[in-house]
């Protein structure tokens, strides 16, 4: 059985009344079948004893099992939406099996039934409805079926489709998840339940495009706390379910071609799953299953940098990246990207158990992944002019002189490893459910021999020519005036190489744990009760090393046509505007490489071995946290209302190690200052989730619990770093870490009614509310050497300084709704019972108080000609929470009727801020950072042609959807955006095949 038999918190009133609790002594067991009238299985139907909440799912050949039950007379009902319940009385003796097969009647809505056997592995909507609409808590379950209806190459893309649920996109695929609109560092994200650290360097978001989406059984979102889970989930938690063998040994294979349109590139998927029990009692389990992902991506992306003209009250003009009173904008720096990307994903799934008796489990499970995220990339950068008086506007139209283009080259090849297991045993000592875990998960990061190359303009016409700019903010376009620079662009002798840049490192991320638990299974009067206590602990290890970065300056003179990539692109952009983005020509990496293997006298280091080791050095950090929590938890039953009240204390103890430069220091590593700080915390999670059951097809719930979300690793590193050497200024003060910052806390209110349809459907809606407190930010302060000797990690020095640091902010809220409906028209007539729809809906909004740094009025430039932007500690404003999406939609249409399955669907996600600016104004250069609004056409069909051969065809990204970022104060096409990164991936086309075993 996938799911623990109870989950419960602590009542203090059932506490009291434990005296009058007459525990049952010995237990037996039932088992049997569940079909349907036609003796097919029926994969999924859930069998509860309702007298004590036990209960277990049928598997692929409909047998169930129930152990641990206490002897007496009980009421055992069988389940699955589509059929009528059955409810039968049954005797259970000491160490006794009750055999007890059902067989449920269809109800006049069920849809054709469509037979298929082997590839389901106990993963189907109608047992994800069933675990939905049993939880104590507000739970959303994607089945392993759902998962794979649909082009979803990652865990990421397949928990998108979740309702209340979105993903934050970059290189053409999900990436991040986010629940109820709050960010990826409020989610908890674990593989069987185990928690997965975070993926990034200094981030706690987990990178899921790491995880192929074939390997999941089932995709679990909770968004309600009880008492036995992880706190550290204020928007909630995602579980990677992997496969649970069950019935008899089965599995399938499935392979698929794709073609992208953008440029002709092919993709390539495989998978294969094969599992089940053995035993003349099927008392031994297992599972493995593999999937292999290869993705030749490309992304044709333009990302301009625009500054403006700045007006001082009194008259003077400078061009400035920030500050109030801005006459025109326009592009400062202009890069074409193409990036050619391989992206390779692997994973291996597994699963082995033994139950030695009908009252003890031994098992071991979880999931591996790897993702090399390798790509090539050619920038075309065009630098235009900055300074006053090199720029005009006419007609409408702004004329930039002396630009020049510098084109570059580089590779990315980070390889990420995402994994998580657990091993466990379940037994029975009396009337007490035991059960202990050991937890291993981690991810990792690392790059290898990652190569930049520059190369300078040396023609004329490349290096300083004049050009238009259209004012389109949002697809902004530019025009060299003099025909000769557009041939010179694309000539590879007018660039010489200028240098080369090579780096390693590694990112690193291991959690281990324990846990043990006890279930108490009694009767409070004749009211069913339970009470449930544990405990848990897990050391989370995180460190970063940038490995070895070397700047290398190129002496030898030779022309960018010497090292040339046999990559071209003939039309770059060309669906946007054809000719109108032309590009140099493109570098080789692999060139680069071996001349500077063998031409080494041409290259010289630009910094001595002690520097580069100085630099590194001060970005290698180490920290763990370990986390101790205990919990106590009561269920009660009153006719139709379920209670689960708790409270769950967690200790959270921090330890991180980092290099700091002596103030006073040459920036050499001898200058080096070793610095440790440690500090711990206690808290408290109260929660309570109320279920009411008016009728057995609808349940209205309420929700009041606590959760938290823990800084991330490098926002507590005990660091500094200087931008420059003068200091006073913020464009050269310090970036720090501050290891006292606090975690962010939050109450959490949330209620859903909800309504299951016999014919594998669900309406359901509910509002949510979340007051945050601690809410963190970053921070630009000037600090004089007083305030900064009171941090024993930052300077002693009584100059005044500029610090960027992540601190805590007095409040944030945010509150929404959701809505889900799916349904099969199964009251028409024939072939149209199969047409369906499946539509949910997120609206959130938010409020975040923040700082405003605004320009001093009164000294915008210094005599030195540095801006000075002085925080004023008193300026507030009201802002969204970063990463937060105020609409996700989600809206399928389906086909499931004989052979046939069919799914197109639409996602939503709306303009959302993605990081706050350095002020309030509309400045693009410190203005908001935007996500810009995506909205995505997938689809699917698939048919049975044989037995077990299915043939499936899929179309992902079927309109050519924009990702990217834009800045401003305002939503695209206000007047206030202008865009900064706006990429575009064409349209996959997949035809595949799957075999059942």
């Amino acid at each position: 059985m996938r799911h623990s038999f109870v989950r419960g918190s602590i009542a203090l009133a059932a506490m009291l009344a434990a005296s009058r609790v007459s525990a049952q002594t010995g237990t037996g067991a039932i088992t049997g079948v569940v079909n349907d009238a036609n003796r097919r299985p029926l994969s999924g139907a859930i069998v509860q004893v309702q007298e004590y909440r036990l209960g277990g799912y049928a598997d692929n050949e409909g047998r169930y099992r129930i152990d641990h039950i206490p002897v007496g007379t009980v009421r055992v009902v069988a389940r699955i939406p589509g059929f009528v319940s059955d409810t039968v009385s049954l005797t259970v003796a000491v160490n006794q099996t009750v055999t007890k097969d059902f067989v449920l009647r269809p109800t006049s809505v069920t849809l054709q039934t469509v037979t298929v056997t082997s590839p389901r592995l106990n993963e189907t909507k109608a047992a994800a409805l069933q675990e939905q609409k049993t939880a104590d808590n507000i739970v959303s379950v994607m089945s392993g079926d759902e998962i794979r209806s649909l082009p979803n190459a990652n865990a990421a893309e397949a928990a998108a489709r979740i309702p209340g649920v979105t993903t934050e996109r970059d290189e053409g695929e999900g990436k991040f998840v986010e629940i109820r609109g709050t960010p990826p560092t409020f989610q908890n994200v674990q593989i069987d339940g185990v928690h997965v650290p975070g993926t990034l360097s200094g981030d706690r978001s987990v990178k899921l495009d790491d995880v192929p989406s074939d390997l999941l059984g089932a995709i679990e979102v909770t968004k309600t706390l009880t008492a036995d889970q992880e706190a550290n989930a204020i928007g909630g938690t995602i579980n990677l379910v992997s496969k649970i063998p069950e019935g008899a040994p089965r599995g399938y294979v499935a392979a698929q071609y794709a073609y992208q349109s953008l440029e002709n590139n092919s993709n390539g998927q495989g998978s294969a799953t094969y599992g089940g029990r053995l035993g003349d009692r099927q008392q031994f389990g297992f599972l493995l299953g593999g999937s292999y992902d290869r993705t030749n991506r490309v992304i044709q992306d333009v990302e301009p940098f625009y500054v403006a003209d700045f007006v001082t009250p009194q008259g003077q003009i400078y061009q400035v990246p920030n500050g109030p009173g801005f006459n025109h904008y326009f592009p400062g720096g202009w890069s074409e990207r193409e990036y050619d990307y391989y992206r390779t994903r692997y994973g291996l799934d597994g699963n082995l158990d033994y139950r030695p008796s009908p009252t003890s489990d031994i098992y071991l499970r979880g999931l591996w992944s790897a993702f090399f995220d390798q790509a090539n990339v050619w920038h075309t950068e065009v630098n235009g002019n900055t300074q006053p008086g090199g720029d005009q506007f006419k007609n409408g139209v702004f004329q930039d002189s002396g630009a020049s283009v510098t084109p570059n080259t580089s590779n990315r090849g980070p390889i990420e490893h995402t994994w998580g297991g657990v091993l466990g045993a379940r037994n029975l000592l009396g009337p007490v459910h035991l059960d202990y875990e050991a937890t291993y998960a981690g991810s990792s990061a690392t790059s290898h021999n990652s190569y930049f190359d520059t190369y300078n303009p040396t023609a004329a016409s490349v290096s300083n020519f004049t050009y238009t700019y259209t004012a389109n903010r949002l697809l902004p376009r530019f025009f060299p005036t003099n025909g000769s620079t557009l041939a010179s662009i694309p000539n590879g002798q007018n660039y010489v190489l200028n240098g080369v840049n090579t780096s390693n490192g590694a990112t690193n991320g291991v959690n281990l744990g324990g846990a043990a638990n006890a279930l108490i299974p009694y009767s409070l009067g004749n009211l069913p009760a339970s009470f449930k206590l544990g405990v848990k602990y897990y050391d989370e290890h995180k460190s970063n090393d940038p490995g070895n970065f070397q700047n290398y300056s190129y002496t030898g003179g030779s022309t960018l046509q010497q090292f040339a990539s046999p990559y071209t692109v003939s039309n770059f952009y060309g669906h946007i505007c054809s000719g109108c983005y032309p590009q140099a020509p493109f570098g080789s990496i692999p060139a680069g490489q071996n001349a500077l293997t063998a031409q080494r006298g041409n290259f010289q280091l630009a910094n001595t071995p002690d520097q580069i080791l100085f630099s590194n050095l001060t970005n290698t950090w180490s920290g763990t946290e370990q986390v101790s929590a205990a919990y106590g938890m009561q269920t009660l039953d009153i006719d139709q209302l379920h209670i689960n009240v708790g409270l769950r204390a967690e200790n959270t103890a921090v330890g991180y190690f980092a290099y700091n430069q002596d103030i006073n220091g040459d920036q050499t590593s001898a200058s080096l200052l070793h610095t440790h700080v440690h500090h711990s915390y206690t808290d408290l999670f109260p929660s309570v989730n109320l279920r009411l059951g008016l009728d057995e097809n609808t349940n209205v719930r309420f929700a009041f619990t606590r959760g938290i979300a823990r800084p991330n690793y490098g926002d507590l590193v005990p660091t500094f770093t200087f931008f420059g050497t003068t200091r006073n200024s913020q464009s050269n003060g310090l970036s720090a870490g501050n290891p006292s910052l606090q975690p962010e806390r939050a109450w959490n209110y949330d209620f859903l009614a909800e309504h299951y349809f016999p014919s594998v459907g669900v309406l359901s809606g509910g509002l949510f509310y979340k007051q945050i407190s601690n809410f963190i930010f970053n921070r630009t302060t000037r600090y004089t050497g007083q305030f900064i000797r009171e941090a024993q990690y930052l300077p002693n020095d009584s100059g005044s300084f500029y610090i960027t640091q992540r601190e805590n902010g007095p409040s944030a809220w945010l509150y929404g709704f959701e809505a889900d409906y799916t349904q099969h028209m199964t009251f028409l007539p024939g072939a149209l019972r199969g047409i369906g729809f499946d539509v949910n809906w997120t609206w959130v909004t938010s409020r975040a108080t923040v700082p405003i740094q605004n320009a001093d009025s009164t000294n915008y430039i210094t005599a030195a000609g540095d801006t000075v932007f002085p925080y004023r500690g008193k300026a507030t404003r009201h802002a969204p929470i970063p990463r937060q999406f105020p609409n996700l939609f989600n809206a399928s249409l389906l086909y499931d009727y004989g052979p046939v399955s069919a799914r197109l669907t639409g996602q939503y996600t709306a303009a959302s801020v993605y990081s706050y600016g350095a002020d309030g104004s509309s400045n693009p250069s410190s203005a908001d950072v935007w996500n810009y609004p995506h909205w995505q056409i997938d689809g699917s069909l698939v048919v049975t042609v044989y037995g077990a051969t299915a043939l499936q065809a899929q179309v992902l990204n079927l309109n050519n959807a924009t990702f990217g970022f834009f800045q401003g104060n305002g939503l695209p096409g206000s007047g206030h955006g202008y865009n900064i990164q706006r990429e575009f991936y064409g349209t996959t086309l997949y035809i595949g095949v799957r075999q059942g075993l």
